[in-house]
């Protein structure tokens, strides 16, 4: 008998400070892929946001591509679904620092990935 899937869920939150623009956090996913949500903040500086996935050899398996701020957007990966299996990191990559209003000084952003997938 094959082994029962169901959907999985997993979220990340990366926080940056006023001059941050690289925040990574590793997972463990074994299954396929089908949709990512993802949150840009809104920032000081107006700056764009880009969540990569990487595997265990550090081979780009996913980018969103630059996304713009303040905004949330429903992905689906290619191909669909998106085989995984193993070690990952989520990246997410702004194209400029957030920057800061003050004093005092304004809160920290984040950004936020939430994967769909169909695990064992």
């Amino acid at each position: 008998m094959p082994p029962i899937r169901r959907v999985k869920r997993i979220k990340r939150v990366f926080t940056f400070a006023w001059d941050e623009v690289l925040k990574s956090q590793p997972s463990v996913m074994e299954g396929k892929i089908h949709q990512i949500h993802f949150r840009v903040p809104n920032s000081v500086n107006n700056v764009a946001a880009t969540l990569t996935l990487e595997d265990e050899d550090d081979y780009e398996i996913y980018s969103s591509g630059a996304r713009a701020e303040d905004a949330n957007y429903n992905l689906i990966p290619t191909p669909i679904p998106l085989l995984v299996a193993g070690n990952f990191t989520f990246k997410v990559t702004l194209a400029g620092a957030p920057g800061v209003e003050g004093p005092p000084p304004s809160d920290p952003v984040a950004a936020v990935a939430v994967i769909y997938y169909d695990g064992i």
